[in-house]
């Protein structure tokens, strides 16, 4: 399978069925998996993550909740466009080559005909398909929501692209360098973010000393055979 993102950020999960000689494409279903933050790159790692490297904004790593989303979720195969477009030959007077054109060069042709393959899936006119499983394929309209559903959003790498805005100041008051104050993102996505002079640190690890030391040092523990590895500090005086 394939994942595609729409320019309004709702992602799909397009299915390929494969002959048997696997050299052929024979059908192709498309779902509607979930809406992300619009990305330029959608990367799938073997252990079932998605990382979406937002267009503007953080970067977004999540992980698939459920990836056989067909019976669930928003579905419409290409054997359905296929008898859509010949219905609607039939009804115009077109030829079934003419019907598929429209369909995928002229937008309003697109949605009229995913009009017709809902009416004709509720009304029962034969239109209907079924999953492998027999379970019955889910309507092809969709709202789109904000809340996640297949996915789940396990990390975020924050980023200040685009940055629309910067001004350079002491607003804070009583600290000794300027703070960078910059506008970022755009909609919902955009923020105000303030960046300071110096060095982020991470605590790994916390040790209460007795009494307040006077100063601390470190020392290197036993040097390994290899001399081109240098010795690591192991002690604390």
């Amino acid at each position: 399978f394939a994942l595609l993102q729409t320019e309004l950020g709702d992602v799909y999960k397009l299915s390929f069925l494969l002959s048997s000689e696997r050299d052929a494409v024979l059908s192709m279903t498309i779902s509607y998996l979930d809406t992300l933050p619009v990305s330029k790159d959608l990367n799938v790692s073997k252990k079932g993550m998605l990382f979406a490297s937002g267009e503007f904004g953080e970067h977004g790593l999540y992980q698939f909740e459920r990836i056989d989303i067909e019976g669930v979720t928003a579905t419409i195969t290409s054997r359905q466009t296929i008898a859509a477009s010949a219905a609607a030959a039939d009804s115009s007077g077109k030829t079934l080559e003419d019907s598929e054109y429209e369909f995928y060069h002229d937008e309003r042709s697109a949605i009229k005909l995913c009009l017709d393959i809902e009416s004709q899936r509720e009304s029962g006119d034969g239109n209907e398909e079924n999953n492998d499983d027999g379970t019955k394929i889910p309507s092809a309209v969709f709202t789109p929501c904000n809340k996640l559903k297949n996915l789940r959003k396990v990390d975020a790498l924050q980023s200040l692209s685009p940055a629309i805005g910067i001004m350079v100041g002491e607003l804070a008051g009583g600290e000794v360098s300027p703070q960078i104050y910059t506008l970022c993102g755009r909609g919902p996505t955009s923020t105000l973010r303030i960046l300071r002079h110096g060095a982020a640190v991470t605590e790994l690890a916390v040790s209460d000393l007795p009494g307040t030391p006077g100063g601390i040092f470190t020392i290197a523990g036993q040097s390994t055979s290899d001399s081109s590895t240098p010795p690591h500090d192991k002690y604390i005086i």
